[in-house]
């Protein structure tokens, strides 16, 4: 009898080291595939307050070269200032035309100063952006991601006054590959297309 109850202590053991290890493994998997540092921190309001709120909607962009972004208006070379969340440094990007619409200009690339010599330096490039925009309104919040020089994800917002066309209600196109950046704001689907 006390020869079962060693046995079956040891086998309890052993399941709940496995279920450790599975957990563990879970875990960083989630990390390796880049994963930001979510919205929720960010003004104050979670991404889920916005999704379940009508009549905000929700769109993806990725980050390849192809893909139309949303046409905004008497934005073309205006300079929109970035602030990185917890800290004070500001980051500029700049919007261009291309076949008359507005898109992110295909560097995707963010600098910031040094302040020793104030030469400009390559800070880290685009992989992914997120846009939660307000139907009928003038303006649209912009949050995207650094990818890490050190191991730690970059989380940027910017507020810009624009114009939204009325297709930005569309849904995504069901059978255009977006070509979505690995890992990176992979929410459930039905946060990708979110319309009131």
């Amino acid at each position: 009898m006390k020869k079962m109850w060693w046995i079956i202590v040891a086998a309890l053991l052993v399941l709940l080291g496995a279920l450790f290890v599975f957990k563990y493994t879970q875990s960083s998997q989630k990390q390796e595939v880049g994963a930001c540092p979510f919205f929720n921190s960010i003004s104050g309001v979670t991404f889920d307050d916005f999704a379940r709120s009508s009549p905000y909607y929700v769109r993806y962009y990725a980050s390849d070269n192809v893909t139309k972004y949303p046409a905004y208006t008497s934005m073309d070379g205006h300079k929109v200032t970035l602030t990185r969340i917890g800290h004070s440094e500001d980051y500029n990007f700049t919007m261009t035309s291309v076949n008359n619409k507005q898109v992110v200009s295909e560097t995707k690339t963010v600098y910031s100063v040094d302040e020793n010599s104030k030469k400009v330096k390559k800070y880290g490039v685009w992989q992914d952006f997120h846009i939660i925009s307000f139907k009928n309104q003038s303006y649209a919040l912009i949050y995207f991601c650094i990818p890490p020089n050190d191991g730690v994800h970059e989380v940027y917002r910017a507020i810009m006054s624009v114009s939204l066309d009325n297709d930005l209600a569309e849904p995504l196109a069901e059978d255009k590959d977006y070509n979505f950046t690995q890992g990176l704001y992979e929410l459930p689907y039905k946060y990708r297309e979110f319309y009131s």
